[in-house]
């Protein structure tokens, strides 16, 4: 093996000298919550004067709602340098509510604009009648903070949530979406999701751009064309500026419907198709692509003819109707029998017999009334 001469040494010094350094923010460490029944004590373990280095000091965020807490909002509280602690009432905070708190390091600039810097964990806390907190800490990734003109942060979203799988469905008229519940955002991050369809690849020109709220995971997509390429994803979105603003994700799915199924129930894929259009879960938001889609209809008619899906379900509603029909005037006849139509001959001393006979004249007459609403459906 060839030795080291000291000249090879000095040389891999000088590279090294001119190489760039590259840092790691300092992370702010040990965020803790305590309580008493007059505060609500928050302390925090101090920077060394090292990873300080220009700071004005430290700040403190805290909110009931988690997207109050990033390093893009403004602090709460401004502190020196040497704080590493702080006492807030108690009566500002209400008991078994969860509340989220961050320290940060903060600098001012030329025109008294205040910045944050190094930042901790979120702690997400909560205490009780009897001063106990519950708390649990979690690591926050920070987007990089653009200082624009006018001293405000702005931040990519893009950057921050993941909308996650996008799950896609095909049929030949009708595409379902399914898509997972966020358990990384609070209900203030987002006002729901929204599904984009379209024919090109890119989603330009997008034929439809259906919303749900929050609190569903579902969407079906109706009025699509058999045998066709489409394209889709699936985003949060906000609602600013009179427009919904979408973020989250990254992913653009491309899937194809099926060839057209008769829905005259001849084959099995033609019965199996028509349970599936008529099984709606209770989540689910059907929307058309175009006007000419009805959103949700039971029966359809067109130059007064009633349409094939139609006829089977009409059919079997008389079925239904008939056979109630039928179990009603037996019931009726029965009643009829028993009481007759002149009066009761029951003896005057069975006073229970008369209870029993007005019952079952009461009885009659409801369900005469009964048979003839049915009939007249």
């Amino acid at each position: 093996m060839k030795k080291l001469t000291p000249r090879f040494f000095l040389l891999g010094f000088l590279l090294l000298s001119f190489l760039p350094v590259v840092t790691q923010a300092a992370e702010i460490k040990n965020l803790r919550v305590e309580a008493t029944d007059d505060y609500v004590n928050i302390f925090w373990d101090a920077l060394p004067e090292a990873d300080l280095e220009d700071s004005d000091g430290y700040a403190l965020q805290f909110s009931e709602n988690q997207t109050d807490v990033q390093i893009v909002n403004p602090a709460n509280l401004y502190l020196s340098r040497g704080e590493t602690s702080m006492a807030l009432r108690r009566n500002s905070f209400k008991n078994d509510v969860y509340y989220y708190v961050r320290a940060y390091t903060y600098d001012l600039d030329e025109d008294n604009r205040k910045y944050l810097g190094n930042g901790s964990q979120r702690l997400k806390w909560r205490t009780d009648h009897w001063n106990k907190v519950e708390a649990t800490a979690s690591a926050v990734t920070d987007p990089v903070v653009q200082r624009t003109e006018e001293g405000v942060a702005e931040v990519n979203k893009d950057e921050v949530f993941d909308f996650g799988e996008l799950r896609i469905s095909a049929f030949d008229t009708f595409t379902d979406f399914n898509w997972s519940k966020p358990v990384k955002m609070a209900k203030s991050d987002y006002d729901g999701f929204l599904v984009r369809v379209s024919t090109k690849a890119d989603l330009s020109d997008p034929i439809i751009e259906a919303t749900v709220n929050q609190e569903q995971y579902s969407a079906r997509v109706k009025g699509l064309s058999p045998n066709t390429q489409y394209y889709a994803a699936a985003y949060f979105y906000d609602r600013s500026g009179g427009e919904n603003q979408t973020f989250g994700n990254k992913n653009i799915k491309g899937f194809k419907t099926i060839a057209a199924i008769p829905r005259d129930g001849s084959t099995r894929a033609s019965r199996n198709i028509v349970k599936i259009e008529k099984k709606v879960n209770g989540r689910s938001f059907i929307v058309g692509v175009d006007n000419n889609v009805a959103v949700e209809t039971t029966t359809t008619t067109t130059n007064n003819s009633v349409n094939t899906d139609s006829k089977t379900a009409l059919r079997a509603r008389i079925s239904a109707l008939k056979a109630q029909i039928s179990t009603l005037q037996s019931e009726l006849n029965r009643l009829e029998a028993q009481v007759g139509d002149t009066p009761t001959t029951v003896a005057p001393r069975a006073k229970t017999n008369t209870r029993r006979s007005s019952t079952g004249n009461n009885r009659l007459s409801k369900l005469r009334e009964l048979l003839k609403a049915r009939r007249g459906q």
